[in-house]
C-alpha cells in the first residue's frame, strides 16, 4: 500500500508541500484555530518513532497535527447543511448508504470507489465516522456527504498519479450491491466524550473496539473540532513488503470536520508512508517544500 513521493499531486496537497513543523511555534490562539494542537503527544527519541510526535496511550507514531488553510478555524461548527452543500448534496440524505462504485477504474484523473475482489480481504482503507458521546450522532444525515470527500480524495490520488502516465486508486474496504458493483463501506463508531478531545484517546479508543488491523489505514472522519488531519507517519524508506507502511501495523488518518473535503487524501498519504525524509525535496516533518519553490519561480517569471 506505499505510495511513492512523486505521486503526492502538488495542487492538491498544496499543505503538504508547504506545511512545516514550525507552525507549531505560533501564538497559541493562532494555532489552536488552525488545528496545531499537541496535547497528549511527545517527542519520541527511541528508533520506534525516530524523532516524530508519539501518542502516550496509543504509542502511535505521527508527524504531528496539520495546518488548516488560512482563515480557516476549525474549532467554528459546521452545519449539517453546509458540509451536504459542500459535498454537493443540497437535498436531504437518501435512502443509498454511500456512494457506489465501480468494476470500471476510471483513467483520466477522475476519483472512483474501485470495487476489487471480495471488497475485505487484503491491505485496504476502511473509511470510519467518528462521534463522541457527548456530541450530535450526524451519520445518517451526512454519509453519503464522506462518500463524496472520499470520493474526491480518491480523484486527486489519480490526477497525481495520471502526471506520471499512471493510474491510481485507494483500495477502500466495499460492501457488494447485489447487482454486481459495490458500495463504498462508512462504519459509524461512537466513543467517549473526552475521547474526541485530542489524537491519542480517540486512537486508544479505536484500538479498543477493534480498529486495530495491521491491513488496514483507517480515514477518519471526525465529528468534532480541534485539528485539521493528523496522520500515521513512520520513516522507513526501504522498498517491498518490509517497508514498515506496507501493513505491518494499524495507521490512522483524523480529519475533523473543519477540513472535511480539504485534508483526506494528505492523510491518507502520510499512512502510506509520504513524504519519506530522504526524499527530495523533503522537509524533517513529512512534507516537501517543491510546491513553495515552483510557485516563487512561476511568481518571479510573471511580468
Amino acid at each position: 500500500m506505499r505510495l511513492r513521493p512523486t505521486l503526492v499531486p502538488l495542487a492538491a496537497f498544496a499543505a503538504l508541500c508547504a506545511a512545516a513543523p514550525a507552525a507549531l511555534a505560533q501564538p497559541s490562539s493562532t494555532a489552536a484555530a488552525r488545528g496545531q494542537v499537541i496535547k497528549g503527544l511527545v517527542h519520541a527519541s527511541g528508533a520506534r518513532c525516530n524523532g516524530l510526535f508519539e501518542g502516550v496511550k496509543s504509542g502511535v507514531c505521527t508527524h504531528g497535527p496539520d495546518a488548516a488553510p488560512l482563515g480557516r478555524d476549525v474549532r467554528k461548527p459546521r452545519s449539517t447543511a453546509e458540509l451536504r452543500h459542500v459535498a454537493g448534496l443540497t437535498s436531504p440524505a437518501g435512502t443509498a448508504r454511500t456512494t457506489p462504485g465501480t468494476v470500471t477504474a476510471p483513467a483520466d484523473g477522475s476519483g472512483a470507489i474501485v470495487c476489487d475482489g471480495d471488497g475485505v480481504s487484503g491491505k485496504r482503507v476502511q473509511v470510519l465516522y467518528v462521534v463522541a458521546s457527548d456530541q450530535p450522532d450526524r451519520y445518517l444525515s451526512l454519509v453519503d456527504a464522506l462518500g463524496q470527500y472520499t470520493l474526491r480524495a480518491d480523484g486527486q490520488l489519480n490526477t497525481s498519479a495520471r502526471k506520471s502516465g499512471s493510474m491510481r486508486h485507494f483500495r477502500f474496504v466495499t460492501d457488494g450491491d447485489g447487482a454486481g458493483g459495490c458500495v463504498l463501506d462508512i462504519q459509524r463508531v461512537a466513543i467517549g466524550a473526552a475521547d474526541d478531545d485530542s489524537w491519542d484517546p480517540m486512537i486508544a479508543a479505536l484500538k479498543a473496539q477493534g480498529y486495530n488491523r495491521p491491513d488496514r489505514k483507517y480515514l477518519i472522519y471526525a465529528d468534532a473540532n480541534v485539528y485539521c488531519g493528523m496522520g500515521s507517519y513512520y520513516v522507513d524508506s526501504q522498498p517491498g513488503q518490509a517497508n514498515v507502511a506496507n501493513g505491518t501495523r494499524p495507521e490512522y488518518a483524523r480529519v475533523d470536520a473543519g477540513c472535511w473535503n480539504y485534508g483526506e487524501a494528505h492523510e491518507l498519504m502520510h499512512t502510506l508512508g509520504g513524504v519519506q525524509t530522504d526524499a527530495p525535496h523533503a522537509t524533517p516533518g513529512g512534507h516537501c517544500f517543491y510546491e513553495t519553490e515552483s510557485l516563487t519561480k512561476k511568481a518571479r517569471r510573471r511580468p
